[in-house]
């Protein structure tokens, strides 16, 4: 296992710093979609997280971009939501 992945944090310390409403958005995404998002976040390239789950770099890419876009939806339905109970 290379040096960086031994160094990595958990995922238990990216939901540390998230918001508790962005971490329960990424917790409800499929567990192998939230491993590649959480192992870009650490510095991992798509090639070097291909080979540590066994995809080939273009699905990795392909899966990160689509789980971003679910997250860029869901935070922007939140910002509505917010805004809409500020204004009552």
């Amino acid at each position: 296992m290379r040096a960086r992945a031994q160094q990595a944090h958990s995922a238990f310390a990216y939901r540390a710093v998230l918001r508790a409403e962005a971490a329960a958005a990424l917790a409800a995404q499929p567990l192998r979609d939230r491993a590649l998002v959480l192992l870009t976040a650490d510095g991992w390239t798509a090639e070097e997280i291909g080979l540590a789950v066994g995809a080939s770099p273009t699905a990795v890419r392909q899966t990160v971009c689509r789980v971003r876009t679910r997250l860029r939806r869901w935070r922007k339905a939140w910002a509505r939501r917010t805004h809409a109970t500020r204004a009552l």
